[in-house]
């Protein structure tokens, strides 16, 4: 086969080969045909690095296309002439017909569409019969999605472009945007766009292996706009809230006063797990729906654990914030036998029960939840598998469990702390340092218990509507439900990255323990001499 041949040479002439027939006869039209061939008719703009035909040929070549066509709508002997003056040297040059290529000129009535084109075609290609059906039809109607399918594209045509770009071409040529294939898709669902991005997988393996690098260009497609969301917004979310909970660790874990509390208790476990959340949960989400790195290779073992790690670390840290606000009201209430439940001993062995609680209910997401291969997309997908835990899961769990019941509670401990906090600054019978102490602890935790329903609410009234409501299937209605979905997810995820933050805006004090803990409990000890005091030094 060629294909055997091209990948027994090196890269360069590899690349020099399938790179001729397009610059032989480019750089040798003349100035007039030049300027049909530039974008916005103007000579200057010529480029011949962005003429399609040299990717569409390799791919063909090498068996990953079953045909390509050659024509142009503005300049239609433009056909001719490739294949005349390159593209026929190199049939003959490496005996393509021998090994199952064809190569023929277009005839009525397909013509009409492409004027003065050619096909390349591949013998061997189980799409052939396809093409000689479509090509060589002497029917008066040619169904657009059976062109698609005989050019090998991966979906129907529409009106939104996609390119394939030749990204190391670009930096040689110190040029933009190198396309080697181009195609138009209509809907714009989730489904369809991983077919499009298995599709790219395609290519990108065989450009590889000529030592060229493809990207993707999906500026015009809808569902873009829900990749940039996941770009733009989660990754500085992911990387800000990381930071947040690391911070809160240390400084809960290095001032007594905190580590020694029950709340801080609850506050360092939940930093903990909603680390563990925006890495597991969001990031993993930001690889595959943001950065579009396509998780084909996903097994039974890394979808169950990951699903079961996100499901619980959610439910710990939900968990953490409702029984910090009871651990509050109870410290704040002017009963004693409350304020004795607020104890640190306490908070240890809730934690401990509450962690194995969730660990031991969450446990069939083990069983259910199981990579399954999708023969549309040619890939797997983490889903549920069985109906009655799918029916479980939108109706209970999602909207109950874990949105309804912790907003619930919150709301309600939260106006019963308010009203503790209210009367604490009059009763003189407590400490004043205590006092204080117990007022910014107690702020800090309501401040966040308020802003948490701010952020879950949104993803929580999405998920009951999507979950229980059939839409319309148009794919731009679709693509507009799923940009709205990417904006509510990562306002959803914000309740993992803000505790930090809030509490450094709401509490001075915080902020004066923040610097005390970084700059003279870490900073100045690591910047000390390390000299022994006792170590007399040489008189010079």
């Amino acid at each position: 086969m060629l294909s055997t041949i091209l990948f027994g040479m090196s890269n360069g002439q590899t690349t020099k080969i399938i790179l001729k027939f397009k610059w032989d006869y480019l750089e040798s039209l003349s100035d007039a045909k030049k300027k049909l061939l530039s974008r916005d008719d103007q000579l200057e703009n010529y480029n011949p690095c962005h003429i399609l035909e040299y990717g569409e040929i390799f791919a063909t070549l090498c068996g990953l296309k079953p045909c390509t066509l050659l024509a142009h709508y503005v300049m239609p002997e433009y056909a001719t002439g490739l294949v005349e003056k390159a593209l026929k040297p190199l049939f003959d040059e490496y005996q393509l017909e021998k090994e199952g290529f064809e190569l023929w000129k277009l005839k009525s009535p397909v013509t009409v569409l492409y004027k003065g084109g050619w096909i390349f075609t591949n013998k061997k290609h189980e799409q052939y019969s396809l093409v000689k059906q479509v090509f060589t039809t002497t029917a008066s109607y040619i169904d657009t999605v059976d062109i698609g399918r005989a050019l090998g594209y991966p979906l129907p045509y529409g009106k939104y472009k996609i390119q394939y770009l030749d990204d190391t071409e670009s930096e040689e040529r110190n040029t933009c945007c190198v396309p080697i294939l181009e195609y138009n898709v209509g809907a714009a669902s989730e489904e369809n766009f991983t077919i499009i991005l298995f599709h790219l997988d395609e290519y990108a393996k065989l450009w590889k292996r000529i030592g060229r690098n493809l990207i993707i260009d999906l500026s015009a497609h809808p569902l873009m706009e829900k990749c940039q969301i996941y770009v733009y917004a989660g990754l500085p979310i992911v990387i800000i809230g990381v930071l947040g909970g690391i911070l809160n660790i240390i400084i809960f874990l290095s001032l007594r006063i905190f580590r020694e509390n029950s709340c801080g208790v609850y506050l360092i476990i939940m930093s903990l797990v909603n680390i563990i959340q925006l890495l597991s949960g969001f990031f993993y989400l930001i690889l595959v729906k943001g950065l579009l790195i396509n998780g084909i290779n996903i097994n039974v073992g890394s979808c169950t654990i990951r699903v079961y790690t996100v499901q619980i670390c959610a439910l710990i840290s939900m968990s953490c914030i409702c029984m910090a606000l009871i651990d509050q009201y109870m410290a704040t209430s002017k009963y004693i036998r409350l304020q004795q439940w607020s104890h640190r001993k306490i908070a240890y062995r809730l934690c401990a029960i509450i962690s194995l609680f969730w660990i031991v209910y969450c446990s069939p997401h083990l069983i259910y939840y199981n990579a399954v291969f999708s023969p549309v997309t040619n890939s797997s997908i983490c889903t549920i598998t069985n109906s009655n835990y799918q029916s479980y899961v939108n109706h209970f769990y999602t909207p109950i469990l874990l949105d309804a019941f912790p907003l619930l509670f919150i709301i309600i401990f939260g106006l019963l702390l308010y009203r503790n906090i209210k009367q604490i600054s009059y009763r003189t019978a407590v400490p004043l340092v205590r006092r204080q102490h117990e007022i910014q602890i107690t702020s800090m935790v309501l401040i966040q218990a308020l802003i948490s329903v701010l952020l879950i609410s949104p993803f929580f009234i999405l998920t009951t509507l999507t979950s229980n409501i059939q839409f319309s299937i148009d794919p731009i209605i679709n693509a507009h439900i799923q940009l709205v979905l990417g904006i509510t997810i990562c306002i959803y995820y914000s309740y993992y990255t803000v505790p930090f933050y809030i509490y450094i805006c709401v509490s001075k004090r915080y902020r004066q323990q923040f610097f005390h803990v970084l700059y003279t409990m870490y900073f100045q000890r690591w910047c000390k001499p390390t000299n022994d005091i006792n170590q007399v030094a040489p008189e010079l």
